[in-house]
């Protein structure tokens, strides 16, 4: 049996979250201007799950 979707990797620069967006705004802006900023800080560890050409957010 085959899952549709790829391991959770961590947020990284190949990562396109320009298309990202959630029912909440707030969730939507964060990923789009901190999430990097954070990750690379060590403050958040943000996980990214590939399902064709949809990413969702851990």
């Amino acid at each position: 049996m085959t899952h549709p979707y790829r391991p959770p990797e961590l947020l990284a620069g190949h990562h396109d979250v320009s298309g990202f967006e959630r029912r909440s705004c707030e969730q939507t802006d964060w990923l789009r201007r901190s999430a990097r900023q954070s990750a690379s800080t060590g403050t958040t560890r943000v996980f990214v799950v590939g399902w064709l050409l949809s990413i969702g957010l851990y």
